[in-house]
């Protein structure tokens, strides 16, 4: 075929089976274009001058969608390989057509003759390796020094299959190839293991699933052949192409799932998906020779091969979850390990809020008002002007009153007289892929009340209570995990002998869990927590900065109770019931504490503090089972510490002391896994009230809901309740409004 450019433009349509519940929408199928006149060579510096598709047999594309490659029969006189660039990642519509594009003979870098065309290719998942198989199952493999660069390939080693045809795949750290066997009507899928990873000259056959009397071979014809075989990025699914030659309307692709992930022994036939390739040239629909997925498993390109012009081409396709061709994949490993997660940084933030607090009183210790403010506004609302004062006023009558008190008064604490506080919360982390788990993200909001007094002469106690809502979203799938939960946390300070004391949290939670599959709300569970965090803490300080030595401990145990992720009711997948399930979480941690030296300003005293610690998760391994509709019952373990349990926790703030006895802080908190980029960010906003008795105030703001923000305030006058009420979004910029109501009871 010669063209000097030629893209295959059709009307969008929807590839679509009875049998399944999902939509294949196809995007567009087109031939690699010809640059022809254009003075382009190739990789042996030859000139080109036809298009990229001769026969094809497989595709695949980089990591990052920017590049594109194509197996062939013999293009150009040698080739086998063609390779373009994307202009938009994944967009096969974008093929670049000038010279950046090259034609390669894979083989020949093998530097042996007797290799033959090419049936299929597939990069390692981090691009650094290259491999290809031949028509006579040769199993070749590359390095390449710049990752998805095959101009950088060097051969390795080869593993002749001795088979007809082949095509083969890797799990993901690379300890076992699997290869499916062509032959006509035996599709059968072989697994080899080796010791050292991609090491194809090791590798030993441990394991084979025929698939010759299954439903891939006996429905509907019996001229069937195994041409292509993946795995979604996990393990948990595979994916077989099987090519019908004598029905070309009959090609499908089977997905299976895996109990076992990467294990085919395990593999259970969920449903296929009909490969019915038109040709826009008017020869009969063409044949399905190869197919791959994009990274993020959101598109599907599948090669089609047919002698006459314009058949061989690639289509690409868009799926409507990741993977998902017969039914969304259903990461239920991922899904139990979000809610895990949830749970443990319920724990972490709880106890991090606590004892900010006991920061707080040490810094503050020798006041005799505790109640800590930190709401501070400006606006031209006039409702909300008045609000302010009101306020104001109330703060400077009770610094007058306190004025008015003796010497003796004021350096003496009121056993009785009970400080109130409050923290609000704003947090995010993230969670890198493994090997088994996809990459989750989190996102929490928590408000925090709070009211301690004075114990004898240094010790210090209290209640806080906390309302957290919290967010996991599961990259590369359809699922998504929410946690509201409820705290009450005691605490209290035991002073020692020797200038040291210890600071003591125990918490209970209730934990309430919603899982959604594909926006829809498939299952809710509940969970039950108790915790307990102990901090030994030094009297003394040392340096300019005022270091202060700090250890702690943290301990905690949660309850999640049994509960069946109803995932039919969102499309094919199967339910599963999760059975209950009790895990502990502890960690020991050691640092420094800082204060340092007051700033003084002319209407407040600011006072920056922070603290960095080290600390070691000694969190046991935590066991579960679940029970499938269709897979039975099924154990797994998850550990959080898959590659490292060594964390840096580090805190930067300030808080700023008004005239008025008025305080505002905040504070930064960073907790970083040392082995990898899974990392957690809190920012904690000190908020308050004054007890006045008859006055109420409230403010809330929450910027992972839209920036919205709402303030109220109830004022007993004469026996009428007078309410105030406003709101405002910060991302709009919009009016806000106010509402005035005044009650009474009679």
């Amino acid at each position: 075929m010669n063209f000097k450019k030629l893209y295959l433009l059709i009307p969008l349509f929807i590839f679509t089976s009875a049998y399944a519940a999902l939509t294949v929408t196809h995007l567009g199928n087109h031939i690699g274009p010809n640059p022809a006149g254009k003075g382009c060579t190739d990789h042996d510096e030859d000139a080109i001058d036809t298009d990229g598709g001769e026969e094809l047999r497989d595709v695949t594309l980089s990591d990052d969608g920017t590049t594109i490659l194509r197996a062939n029969i013999d293009i150009d006189g040698s080739k086998n390989i063609t390779e373009y660039k994307l202009a938009t990642p994944f967009e096969v519509s974008t093929e670049v057509n000038d010279c950046t594009q090259s034609r390669y003979d894979i083989t020949s870098f093998a530097g042996v003759s007797a290799h033959n065309d090419i049936h299929n290719i597939f990069f390692e998942q981090d691009g650094t390796r290259f491999f290809a198989v031949t028509t006579n199952s040769e199993v070749l493999s590359f390095s390449l020094s710049t990752a998805f660069d095959i101009s950088t390939a060097t051969f390795i080693a080869e593993l002749d299959l001795s088979t007809d045809q082949t095509a083969v795949a890797f799990n993901n750290d690379g300890t076992k190839l699997y290869q499916l066997i062509v032959t006509a009507n035996q599709p059968k899928v072989n697994t080899f293991s080796m010791t050292t990873p991609y090491d194809i000259a090791n590798a030993t056959l441990s394991d084979a699933l025929d698939l010759s009397e299954t439903e891939l071979v006996t429905i509907n014809s019996n001229n069937k052949f195994g041409e292509d075989i993946h795995f979604n990025d996990t393990g948990s699914a595979m994916y077989i192409l099987m090519e019908d030659r004598t029905n070309r309307l009959q090609s499908y692709i089977w997905q299976f799932s895996l109990d076992k992930r990467f294990d085919v022994s395990t593999a259970k036939v969920r449903g296929k998906w009909n490969v019915a390739l038109p040709n826009a040239g008017g020869y009969g629909y063409g044949l399905p020779k190869g197919f791959d997925f994009s990274s993020d498993g959101m598109k599907l390109y599948v090669t089609n091969r047919q002698s006459g012009a314009g058949v061989d081409q690639v289509y690409a396709f868009q799926l409507e979850c990741p993977f998902g061709l017969y039914e969304c994949v259903y990461e239920s490993e991922s899904s139990v390990g979000s809610q895990i997660e949830l749970a443990k940084q319920n724990i972490q933030i709880n106890t991090s809020t606590v004892f900010k607090r006991f920061e707080w009183i040490k810094r503050n210790k020798d006041k005799n008002d505790l109640n800590n403010i930190s709401m501070n506004f400006n606006t031209q609302n006039k409702a909300l002007i008045y609000l302010k004062n009101e306020l104001q006023n109330s703060f400077n009558e009770r610094i007058q009153t306190a004025s008015l008190n003796s010497d003796a008064k004021k350096n003496k604490m009121n056993n009785d007289k009970w400080s109130f506080w409050a923290h609000s919360d704003i947090s995010t982390a993230n969670k890198g892929e493994t090997l088994s788990l996809k990459n989750m993200s989190f996102k929490s909001v928590g408000f925090t009340l709070g009211a301690d007094q004075k114990i004898g002469k240094k010790s210090f106690g209290g209640l806080a209570f906390r309302y957290g809502i919290d967010k996991a979203d599961i990259k590369k799938t359809v699922e998504d995990m929410s946690l509201n939960s409820f705290t009450l946390n005691h605490y209290i300070t035991v002073p020692r002998e020797n200038q040291s004391y210890f600071n003591i949290v125990s918490g209970l939670s209730q934990l309430n869990y919603k899982h959604k599959h594909k926006d829809t709300v498939t299952g809710e569970r509940k969970g039950y927590q108790a915790f307990t965090a102990l901090s030994l803490r030094s009297e003394e300080s040392y340096g300019k900065l005022n270091l202060i030595p700090s250890s702690k401990i943290n301990l905690g145990i949660t309850r999640l109770s049994e509960y069946t992720d109803k995932v039919s009711q969102a499309d094919n997948g199967e339910d599963i019931t999760y059975k209950k399930n009790d895990f502990a979480t502890a960690d020991i941690a050691a640092g420094f504490l800082f204060n340092t030296s007051d700033i003084q300003t002319s209407e407040a005293v600011i006072r920056p503090n922070g603290g960095i610690e080290y600390i070691l998760d000694v969190s046991p391994k935590v066991n579960y089972s679940q029970v499938g509709s269709l897979s039975g019952q099924k154990d797994f373990t998850y550990s959080e510490n898959e590659y490292s349990n060594q964390y840096l926790k580090a805190n930067i703030g300030f808080e700023s002391i008004y005239k008025s006895g008025n305080t505002i802080g905040l504070n930064y908190e960073r907790y970083q896994n040392l082995g990898n980029h899974n990392y957690k960010e809190s920012l904690f906003i000190k908020l308050g009230y004054i007890n006045s008795g008859n006055t109420q105030f409230a403010f809330n703001y929450d910027p992972l809901d839209n920036n919205n923000a709402d303030l109220s305030f109830v004022k007993n006058v004469n026996g009428f309740d007078l309410k105030l009420d406003s709101n405002y979004n910060f991302n709009t910029n919009s009016d806000y409004s106010t509402y005035v109501e005044i009650s009474n009871k009679f």
